[in-house]
């Protein structure tokens, strides 16, 4: 689970939104500040000081969406 967790900060971080969902998730957000904090939430994983409900966000969102898994869903 960590790899993925890290595999997804870095992918859904650098690539942008339009490339992998029809709506934006982060409207108030710039890109830049986007990459940011999925920088800062993979360095969490890395450095094993993930929470509770960072194991539910990866067990409920990226599970099902991460490429490996059969593609991206939309």
């Amino acid at each position: 689970m960590r790899a993925r967790a890290v595999a997804c900060a870095l992918w859904y971080g650098v690539l942008p939104w339009w490339m992998y969902e029809r709506k934006c998730h982060y409207p108030k957000m710039t890109y830049l500040q986007h990459l940011r904090l999925n920088l800062r939430y993979a360095w969490t994983w890395v450095s094993r000081r993930e929470t509770a409900d960072d194991v539910a966000f990866e067990l409920s969102t990226n599970a099902r969406q991460h490429p490996s898994r059969g593609g991206l869903q939309r």
